[in-house]
Parts: C-alpha cells; structure tokens; sequence
C-alpha cells in the first residue's frame, strides 16, 4: 500500500469487486499518463473480491482499502474519507487504453469545473472513451 501524498491535485478513486485483469488494465492506462505522478493519488477499494485482483492491486503504488460488500457507492464513500486530493475523479475498474492526458489541458479543465462549482452551481459529467 502507498504512503498518501501530503497534498496532490487530485485523488482518483476506484471502486473494485472480482474485476481481476480488468483493474491491471485500469491502473496501466492511469500510471501510463504524461500527467506527473507526485499531483495525483489513485485510492483503489477492494470490496471483498473473491478472485485475484489482489495480485494485481498489489503491483501498484495505491492506496488499498478493503471494504466488507458495500457495494460501488459505498466503496466510494470510503474513498472519499482518505482522499487528499483537491479535485476527486471517480473511475470505474473496466477503464483501459486512454489517450495520453496533456496535463496543462487537464488541470485547467478541472480548475475551471472547480470555479463553476465554487460559485454555486452543481455539474456532472460522464464521458466514454473509446480505444
């Protein structure tokens, strides 16, 4: 398990439950980004899976949580309770091959959704990425 960063950017939190190879392929695509891996935090919570995604959890700097079947939701709510980030990303653990994330773009895309939250308004967004 990862030590948790002081102050990163963000935290990208992973709920998980048997997705085995499918989590090693999400956490690729997240460590293979340009973006500097000292701004971020990934805090995976493993909901009591049953199969090998332990193993594969393991072989990555994270931060592992283990819940007790609480479901995605709940998974992510104890994720919320360690992060250190100051913007969160919630990611699902099917997530594989994403385009490289130039960070300059990325931080002022999330700075500006931060200013609109900020000033009193409520957003969501859910994008798909395709290979």
């Amino acid at each position: 398990m990862a030590e948790k960063m002081m102050n990163p950017k963000f935290s990208i939190i992973i709920p998980n439950y048997n997705k085995g190879i499918l989590i090693k392929n999400c956490l690729n695509s997240i460590f293979n980004q340009t973006i500097n891996k000292e701004e971020y935090e990934v805090i995976i919570i493993d909901d009591a899976s049953t199969d090998n995604s332990l193993d594969y959890i393991n072989g990555y700097d994270v931060v592992l949580l283990k819940s007790n079947r609480l479901g995605a939701g709940g998974a992510r709510n104890c994720g919320f309770e360690v992060a250190k980030g100051a913007y969160i990303i919630l990611l699902e653990n099917v997530l594989k091959k994403t385009k490289r994330i130039e960070s300059e773009n990325y931080y002022k895309k999330i700075e500006n959704l931060y200013n609109w939250i900020e000033s009193g308004h409520a957003y969501t967004y859910e994008q798909y990425l395709n290979e």
